[in-house]
């Protein structure tokens, strides 16, 4: 269970938006509290915050209090950054240092060559856009690809026209699988390399997990955008029931505008996780 930290002004508790922006930093600080006990992960989406100074202040503020109260939790940044490597270091350098992430969602689309600014810092990881939970994500992941024509090409090996075959029964292949293939290749080598499957395409997890093995998977669109959790669970777990980070966002750090905001998104993030628990057994 990850909560995902994208406050909105129109949508703060009553009390809070008379306070403006200001009006995040309690609204966030007591999120965290009410849950920190419950979540393996925080994630914040940075478009929610470098729209204002003082936004961005307050995140690296949030930030900085989860890590000194709550060590053990990271907070992965949802910034889906790729460009290459020499932009992506600048990236990293704000990550990192700036606001002390732990993890960024990234683009791959440049390739893997762009990763070493994002991986070169020890303990800090990268999430890659697979199969995302959007309804337009079919547009280019869903693309099929000749297998043939592309190891003929040199674009594939054998090896991986093997072993996406193996998958696929076919030589063709959509091309979030091919991306699942490689970035499983990838997290054997660095295991802080995960990948991002959307909970609104649950029958991809039955593919997408034997190409990519058993690390990580982000799995966002459960609650607002309406992803299946317990058709998710039938097959996001890896090998030990475990390498998914299963975000909810904006159904719970919404659902009450009264000054018991807090407590309400307590009892949501619970029966959520509970909900996991449950379904996994």
């Amino acid at each position: 269970m990850c909560l995902g930290l994208d406050p909105k002004l129109e949508k703060l508790p009553e009390h809070l938006k008379s306070q403006g922006i200001k009006g995040f930093r309690t609204f966030l600080m007591e999120l965290v509290d009410s849950t920190a006990d419950i979540v393996l992960a925080y994630k914040p989406n940075i478009a929610f915050y470098e729209f204002d100074a003082e936004a961005e202040q307050i995140l690296q503020e949030v930030t900085a209090y989860i890590h000194h109260q709550y060590p053990e939790i990271p907070v992965i940044v949802d910034a889906k950054r790729g460009d290459i490597a020499n932009t992506n270091l600048g990236y990293a350098q704000s990550f990192w240092e700036r606001y002390q992430f732990d993890a960024t969602t990234v683009h791959n689309y440049l390739g893997p060559e762009t990763y070493p600014p994002f991986l070169n810092t020890p303990g800090k990881g990268i999430i890659s856009m697979c199969k995302t939970s959007n309804p337009d994500s079919a547009f280019y992941q869903d693309l099929v690809i000749d297998l043939a024509t592309s190891l003929k090409d040199g674009l594939i090996t054998s090896e991986e026209m093997k072993n996406i075959t193996k998958v696929t029964g076919s030589p063709k292949a959509p091309l979030y699988f091919i991306v699942a293939y490689r970035h499983g290749l990838l997290s054997q080598k660095n295991p802080n390399i995960g990948i991002v499957v959307g909970a609104t395409h649950p029958e991809c997890f039955e593919p997408v997990r034997k190409l990519f093995g058993d690390g990580p998977i982000l799995i966002p669109g459960i609650g607002t955008q309406g992803g299946s959790l317990e058709l998710t669970l039938k097959f996001a777990p890896n090998r030990k029931g475990q390498g998914m980070i299963i975000n909810s966002g904006s159904s719970i750090i919404f659902a009450d505008s009264t000054k018991d905001f807090a407590k309400t998104a307590r009892q949501k993030t619970l029966a959520l996780h509970q909900q996991i628990v449950a379904i996994l057994k």
